[in-house]
């Protein structure tokens, strides 16, 4: 193959796929690298990422009588009709699925990266739709760390499938660690679902609402405000204190020496008049 008359593009490209990195190279250096890597036959996605991932959601959509999940129709915001998700449910899955929960941090739950993404606002959408007796969650997680995800999506997508009695059947998300349904999106999700309150006849419709951002989240540069801080203005008030205070201290220590001298003065003004 000619490596010479292809555009630096196709030479990243044919390297990425056989997972070799091309950060920082120039065209002469990933010709040179091209030629060697073509003797050496390496396979295409040498980690089996894409394969997995597919084989996996689908495996897991067909083990629950669903072909594909963009056919899923009828999505909605109401969840009047979702199944009792308690705690308990919630804990089962997180356990059986993930390495970060034990007996020791349930405890502790609400200090959980998973649950601080719930409890911080980061779920951003929550849908729901029925299917025979399966419902069927879908949610939008926003990053922590960045604006984009690695996808350069604003947003993780994550669906679980959970039975009418709150068992979870399948879950799957589209972040890095989310093909096993165990990462902390899908538990941000379903803590969102636990959390969900229904609402009686007369409040109105029982519509998930997004709960208010609690921490701070990434802005670009040109919408960052630069304020002074307040501990200057702090500082110079206690210092302006402990000047007044040493101001009344003068003025008290000021008096007592007054107040001695004048004793004194009558004292003697006293023993003076005795003696005539």
């Amino acid at each position: 193959m000619d490596w010479r008359s292809m555009k630096v593009t196709d030479l990243k490209e044919y390297l990425r796929l056989r997972g070799i990195g091309v950060t920082n190279m120039k065209r002469n250096e990933l010709v040179r690298l091209c030629t060697a890597v073509e003797g050496l036959n390496l396979p295409l996605d040498p980690d089996m990422c894409t394969d997995r991932v597919t084989n996996t959601v689908a495996e897991l959509l067909k083990s629950n009588g669903i072909d594909n999940m963009s056919s899923l129709q009828g999505f909605t915001k109401d969840l009047s009709n979702i199944p009792n998700v308690s705690l308990y449910d919630v804990f089962n899955y997180l356990l059986y699925n993930t390495s970060n929960y034990d007996r020791r941090k349930l405890k502790a739950y609400k200090s959980s990266e998973d649950y601080r993404l719930y409890f911080d606002g980061y779920v951003e959408s929550l849908e729901m739709t029925e299917l025979n007796s399966l419902f069927i969650f879908l949610a939008a997680i926003k990053p922590t760390q960045k604006d984009k995800t690695y996808l350069n999506t604003s947003t993780y997508d994550a669906w679980i499938v959970m039975d009418n009695a709150g068992d979870v059947k399948a879950a799957y998300c589209t972040c890095i660690g989310g093909a096993d349904g165990g990462c902390r999106h899908i538990g941000a999700t379903l803590y969102e679902i636990e959390g969900f309150e229904a609402k009686s006849v007369t409040d109105g419709d029982n519509l998930w609402l997004k709960r208010a951002r609690q921490h701070d989240c990434p802005v670009p540069i040109k919408k960052l405000k630069i304020m002074k801080a307040r501990v200057v203005k702090l500082f110079t008030s206690v210092n302006i204190v402990f000047t007044n205070s040493a101001c009344c201290l003068d003025k008290i220590s000021h008096t007592e020496k007054t107040d001695q001298t004048d004793k004194k003065s009558k004292s003697c003004a006293i023993t003076r008049t005795g003696l005539h």
